[in-house]
């Protein structure tokens, strides 16, 4: 029990971290690639300085399942980052966080998952939510903004479907560095907009360095550190805190008001992601 309720904290911690993603990336002017390779190896440096601080002895060692998990997690970066830059700050954060339907489809078809009647009306109901916000974005550009956030949440649902199965034998850490690692080689290998250094002043460091540390090497390690005592979909329901920080956040430094619809559609896809939390839950 003990377990399950620091899950949930660490679950809780993710969600309010990932909100943070979307306002320092908007501010930033860099390409999206040279983002997501920045964050990625901030991130490992963060973690391995944290392991060197404690003066831990941690062996770190690469195998199929956390190479898997860096290449996803490096599409999902990408895609999310493309989406942030591409549509709204609301239209990005709430697809996003449709991690948990993808969760459970992944789940069904390709790792033994039961689904229930009240989890496939949740799905459903999730589904019509993505497809209003969606129609608000018809002859604004942002459609393929829309599919970009997606596509990241397709992706992350499978590296967490991944992640599941390595938390319940492997301590956060020795998953989370390798991942990084793995992540940050991949995106290097499709590298083609090197930045000009003279792009690298103080703000733009220090935005880089809090995208980094705050929603990556803080709310990703957590995120995954949550799946000890929740299952996937849980821990993916929990972050649906992002959407609602990030769009605060957005208000109070860009004045970004959502339209009304947008926020209809979120409420439909929190209604659903609620329902099949519940549903699991009792």
């Amino acid at each position: 029990m003990q377990e399950r309720k620091v899950s949930f904290l660490w679950g809780i911690l993710a969600g309010i971290a990932f909100g943070t993603a979307s306002i320092f990336i908007r501010a930033l002017t860099l390409d999206s690639h040279t983002i997501a390779i920045a964050r990625l190896v901030i991130a490992s440096v963060v973690l391995s300085l944290f392991l060197f601080a404690q003066k831990r002895h941690v062996k770190i060692a690469f195998n199929f399942s956390l190479i898997a998990m860096g290449i996803f997690i490096a599409l999902h970066f990408l895609f999310f980052i493309s989406s942030v830059k591409d549509t709204t700050i609301m239209a990005a954060t709430v697809l996003v966080n449709t991690v948990p339907i993808f969760t459970m489809v992944l789940g069904y078809f390709f790792f033994s998952t039961q689904v229930k009647r009240r989890e496939i009306f949740s799905v459903l109901l999730c589904v019509g939510g993505v497809l209003i916000i969606s129609a608000n974005d018809f002859g604004r550009g942002t459609l393929w903004g829309d599919a970009e956030a997606l596509l990241a949440a397709f992706f992350e649902a499978i590296y967490l479907n991944i992640g599941a199965k390595m938390r319940k034998t492997k301590d956060t850490i020795p998953i989370m560095i390798p991942t990084y690692c793995v992540a940050a080689i991949v995106l290097l290998l499709f590298w083609r907009r090197i930045p000009a250094a003279n792009m690298f002043d103080s703000r733009t460091i220090l935005l880089i360095l809090a995208v980094g540390i705050i929603p990556t090497a803080f709310g990703h390690t957590l995120y995954i550190a949550s799946l000890k005592g929740l299952k996937a979909f849980q821990s993916a329901t929990l972050v649906l805190l992002e959407p609602i920080s990030a769009s605060l956040l957005a208000f109070l430094i860009f004045s970004e008001v959502p339209p009304l619809v947008s926020i209809a559609g979120s409420l439909i896809i929190f209604g659903g992601i609620y329902v099949l939390f519940s549903g699991e839950k009792k």
